[in-house]
């Protein structure tokens, strides 16, 4: 078992990211971030309550340091993305229980 910082969504909706926070990533050179926000604004306009890039990586200290440093200001409209320490075997998921995110160990 590790001890990681992780990013969870703790409200029932969407894992999704402010402006602010998509912003934050692109200034601080997060990997094809500016080029993953014009996509996502081409398909979903300003909304990044589908924006897929680094959902999956919650790990990512760049994502972990955005939401410390923005707070509740980085979370999308129905999100309320909190960063956790979570105990991890070698591999992880986060389940969803309607948006509701934990941690799940393989």
């Amino acid at each position: 078992m590790r001890k990681v910082m992780a990013v969870l969504n703790e409200s029932y909706g969407s894992f999704g990211l402010s402006r602010a926070a998509m912003e934050w990533l692109v200034a601080h050179g997060a990997p094809k971030a500016q080029e993953a926000m014009a996509e996502n604004e081409q398909t979903y306009g300003t909304s990044f309550e589908h924006f897929e890039y680094l959902t999956e990586e919650r790990e990512n200290q760049l994502l972990v340091q955005c939401v410390t440093e923005l707070g509740d200001a980085a979370s999308g409209q129905h999100a309320r993305l909190k960063v956790r320490e979570v105990e991890v075997p070698s591999a992880v998921d986060v389940i969803s229980d309607d948006g509701w995110e934990h941690p799940w160990r393989r």
